[in-house]
């Protein structure tokens, strides 16, 4: 069994490898930021949804792309509430 190398890594999140259904969501979501950076994740699972992307499947990758791009807020401990 090989082992793909992983070399583009932003943020501690790894891009998937191409031909994955987390590498299309990938893709839709760079598009669509690049094109207008105030997109709303409603537009990416729009789009992934006329590809045959499950919502669930689309919302889990873009939450990776958004952390892989740096798009999160770090909450501090003391801002977490129990």
């Amino acid at each position: 069994m090989s082992r793909r190398k992983i070399t583009d890594i932003k943020n501690g999140i790894a891009r998937p490898e191409a031909g994955t259904i987390y590498r299309a969501v990938f893709d839709i979501s760079d598009t669509i930021y690049d094109a207008e950076p105030k997109y709303l994740r409603a537009e990416v699972l729009k789009e992934c949804s006329k590809f045959g992307i499950s919502v669930r499947s689309a919302s889990v990758a873009h939450c990776l792309w958004r952390k892989y791009r740096g798009l999160t807020k770090r909450r501090l401990s003391h801002e977490i509430q129990v």
